[in-house]
């Protein structure tokens, strides 16, 4: 018996093919998953220490999607309607503006260093805002367009890309009220208080994956300036909810699970048949 086990154990044999290919397989996946997060943490360090907890136009977690990017270049100037409504209150700058100085909504210098300089834009909108007016614009050139025109005010119209369900009169004599209540990566909470029927804007990229929600009911997102997040709140007190759906997360998570328990698995059962198919050494005791 003794002599049995010690010739399994000196037999020198190298790893199989399959057995090879498991285990890069697995490797692989384990670099997939932790390369991304590990270069997600590091830039989300270093753009909140570059920021210095300033919020940037580009939205949420500093992302710059296609349609924040297309309205806020759509015209050079910091003086533009598109920062008006994407909430733009201040613009740093590595050289002077002093072109940009004119005019009712001209920059207004709050400070400088030898690095940067801080100016202030006047005519900024809250960053969050109710409206009793939109316009239903399909077309987005066309929507960022109509955002320049002088007989456009975003500040007292929303212009979405669909007809909204919540049916909009005129605007209340007494206007109403909103406030951010909370903040954070992934989620927005704010209290609106209203005598009318109003469309909530928040100076916040629809990025895809967003919910929202009134009073925790689930409401429809709506999009407004082509890139900004919106959603109709009814009459009177209510609380609105927005955060980052998980989804495509966990359903990368499921797979992943999914496909090394698939590998494990076809790895012991070619180990159960190589097993079965070596030939066995009886010996006598």
């Amino acid at each position: 018996m003794m002599k049995a086990i010690r010739h399994r154990l000196s037999r020198d044999e190298g790893f199989t093919l399959i057995e090879l290919m498991v285990v890069v397989m697995i490797i692989a996946v384990l670099i997939a998953i932790a390369i991304p997060s590990f270069l997600g943490f590091r830039k989300s360090a270093q753009d909140r220490s570059a920021q210095s907890e300033l919020r940037s136009v580009f939205g949420y977690n500093s992302l710059a999607p296609r349609d924040h990017l297309a309205l806020a270049s759509s015209i050079p100037d910091p003086r533009s309607s598109a920062y008006d409504v994407l909430g733009t209150a201040f613009v740093i700058s590595e050289a002077a503006l002093d072109q940009y100085k004119d005019g009712e909504s001209g920059l207004v210098l709050l400070g400088e260093s030898d690095a940067v300089k801080v100016y202030r834009r006047p005519s900024a909108l809250p960053l969050v805002r109710l409206l009793y007016q939109f316009e239903v614009i399909e077309d987005e050139s066309r929507a960022i367009s109509r955002v320049h025109e002088p007989d456009f005010d975003p500040g007292a119209a929303a212009i979405v890309d669909r007809q909204p369900d919540c049916l909009l009169g005129s605007s209340p004599d007494e206007k109403g009220t909103v406030e951010i209540v909370d903040s954070k990566d992934g989620y927005w909470k704010a209290a609106t208080k209203s005598e009318a029927p109003a469309i909530l804007v928040l100076a916040e990229s629809a990025y895809p994956g967003w919910n929202v929600k009134i009073d925790g009911n689930p409401a429809e997102a709506l999009t407004a300036y082509t890139t900004v997040k919106a959603v109709c709140v009814p009459a009177g007190e209510h609380v609105v909810e927005w955060s980052m759906g998980a989804g495509s997360l966990y359903a990368g998570a499921a797979v992943t699970v999914l496909t090394l328990i698939i590998l494990i698995f076809a790895y012991l059962q070619h180990r159960k048949r190589s097993g079965d198919d070596k030939p066995q050494i009886e010996t006598e005791l």
